[in-house]
């Protein structure tokens, strides 16, 4: 079984915490799974659910599905613990409006 890390209980040493930080997105009301580049260690991070909807139809359906009735976002849990966390950090930053912590092109 892997140990997760989340903002409230990092350990010194445990994860390289400024990763864990990058996936801190405030509003947070979605939790966000994801596995450390390096260590493999799985990482929960907080994303708005907001700024996902606004983003991409996709996330939109999976985080308000057409067939349930209430329309509000609940407390959910994205599992992209088998993505590449880079890539998706980069693409988690764009639609959160962080441009400046998205990498310059080549």
């Amino acid at each position: 079984m892997s140990t997760v890390a989340s903002p409230q209980n990092l350990e010194l040493g445990a994860v390289d915490s400024k990763i864990a930080k990058d996936f801190i997105f405030e509003p947070g009301n979605v939790r966000l799974v994801v596995t450390h580049p390096i260590t493999k260690e799985r990482l929960v991070g907080t994303v708005a659910s907001d700024a996902l909807v606004f983003a991409s139809p996709v996330w939109k359906k999976f985080l308000l599905p057409p067939w349930e009735i209430d329309s509000a976002v609940r407390q959910k849990e994205l599992d992209c613990s088998e993505d590449d966390a880079e890539t998706l950090l980069i693409v988690l930053n764009i639609a959160h409006l962080r441009f400046g912590k998205v990498p310059a092109g080549r």
